[in-house]
């Protein structure tokens, strides 16, 4: 994150905790922990989907390295 980025985060954070108004507080945090959990839920399916694509890409791999040898015209040797 850059500098610039930290900088407006950090400006929005205070904004937040220097609020007035109780009920926009209140409407701010339930948004923010349905975004968590919807971030969450992404972040879980992401890593579930990345860990499929590497063990079918490990199985391809390993199985490809026990295959029988073949002739040029495709056929096993046995």
């Amino acid at each position: 994150m850059s500098i610039e980025e930290q900088l407006a985060l950090e400006t929005q954070a205070r904004a937040a905790l220097h609020h007035h108004d109780p009920a926009a507080v209140g409407r701010l945090y339930a948004a923010l922990i349905k975004q968590n959990a919807m971030q969450a839920q992404l972040i879980r399916q992401a890593t579930g989907h990345i860990a499929k694509l590497e063990m079918e890409q490990f199985l391809s791999e390993s199985q490809a390295s026990v295959a029988p040898p073949c002739t040029a015209d495709g056929s096993v040797r046995g």
